[in-house]
């Protein structure tokens, strides 16, 4: 095994939820990964970039950041209608490559990602940071402890009544809906609590108010 750090960059640093600038501390919270670099077409999000971790170099044209030969991983944190050709792009320019969940918004997406990965002998993985959360951590343990017994049976629910914002997470189109951009989270934890085969999922999407928003 090498001792030399894996050299991340970032491609997607803003505006939404600033999940780039989450993306950078994390790297920079872990002991083996290095931030080298960070890419946004908006002049705007790469400025910001600049000034929150100006040891990082800013690119606002991914090609030019990827042909670098010291950039090993790739972290995407873009629109989910883009995760697929970006992430294939990466992937071909000979980076490993983490990106956002959802990993993409169709079935064929998914298989090209993958079998683009398996064709360069790259690695590709789906972050689902929602899975470190303190109450799903504790589920989990407790789950693992055996206190509770076999669990067999998981429900979950996401509900909400104020009306969806206008970003593109709002559209359907973009995010692939809320079952997409919520229901990825709520997929993960029930594989990651269960060590058993799934059985059964049965699910439930009900729109009842807000109908000019397409999620």
């Amino acid at each position: 095994m090498s001792n030399e750090k894996v050299r991340c960059a970032i491609i997607g640093y803003g505006p939404v939820f600033n999940w780039g600038w989450m993306h950078a501390r994390w790297i920079k919270g872990v002991d083996d990964l290095s931030l080298v670099a960070i890419c946004d077409k908006d002049p705007v999000c790469a400025e910001k970039a600049e000034k929150d971790y100006p040891e990082a170099d800013v690119y606002t044209n991914m090609k030019e950041m990827l042909d670098r030969d010291d950039i090993d991983m790739v972290s995407v944190v873009t629109a989910h209608n883009t995760h697929a050709p970006i992430v294939i792009e990466c992937l071909n320019a000979g980076k490993h490559v983490i990106v956002e969940k959802p990993m993409c918004i169709s079935i064929a997406e998914a298989t090209d990602m993958i079998e683009t990965a398996k064709k360069v002998n790259k690695t590709l993985a789906v972050y689902h940071n929602r899975r470190h959360d303190g109450n799903v951590r504790a589920i989990k343990e407790v789950i693992d402890q055996g206190l509770i017994g076999d669990v067999f049976h998981i429900e979950l629910s996401a509900c909400g009544y104020g009306r969806p914002g206008d970003a593109w997470r709002s559209r359907k189109e973009i995010s692939g809906g809320s079952l997409y951009d919520w229901g990825a989270h709520a997929i993960d934890w029930v594989l990651h609590m269960t060590p058993s085969k799934m059985a059964q999922v049965t699910g439930f999407f009900h729109k009842l108010v807000w109908h000019d928003v397409s999620t």
